[in-house]
């Protein structure tokens, strides 16, 4: 948002105290994976009063910006805001409006609908596909040709080179 690192750490443990500087402590469960460490022994972060996303980018983003952002970064992955509904949060509102304008979205439907829409398998190696038609015949339901079939990509290796490998 400003072009500068949000956190420019120059170690693990330094990248650590940025982000807990920031956006506060770790979980529970995360402080106590780091203390099992044997190389952590002895560390402790003891940080007070983090800075926060609305002090650190005041007058740089607003509120629906700051929003976004801060529920991405959220420490513990049960309040963390998920793929779905980032997509469905206000900072992308264009980006969904446009593709509900258009009245499809990568295979039809609206965004919306496609995030409703459970996921189907899109390789023969996953189980739910080996009992079906295109799993058994060995075809990507995705569409995703097979290396060597008629539909698959030109190598991008010079002609001839294939068989130095």
């Amino acid at each position: 948002m400003d072009g500068e690192p949000l956190f420019p750490g120059d170690s693990d443990l330094d990248q650590l105290y940025r982000i807990q500087a920031m956006l506060g402590a770790v979980t529970p469960e995360q402080q106590e994976l780091f203390n099992r460490n044997p190389v952590n022994a002895g560390i402790a972060f003891n940080i007070k009063d983090p800075l926060t996303l609305a002090v650190r980018y005041e007058g740089t983003m607003n509120e629906v910006e700051l929003d976004f952002m801060g529920r991405l970064l959220t420490a513990d992955p049960a309040k963390r805001m998920d793929g779905a509904e980032a997509l469905r949060h206000p900072y992308l509102r264009d980006l969904w409006e446009a593709e509900q304008a258009k009245g499809e979205y990568t295979g039809g439907g609206s965004l919306l609908q496609q995030l409703r829409t459970p996921p189907t398998p899109r390789s023969p190696l996953l189980p739910e596909a080996a009992g079906t038609e295109e799993g058994a015949a060995g075809v990507d339901p995705g569409g995703v040709p097979e290396p060597g079939d008629a539909g698959s990509s030109p190598s991008l290796l010079p002609e001839g080179s294939e068989d130095a490998f």
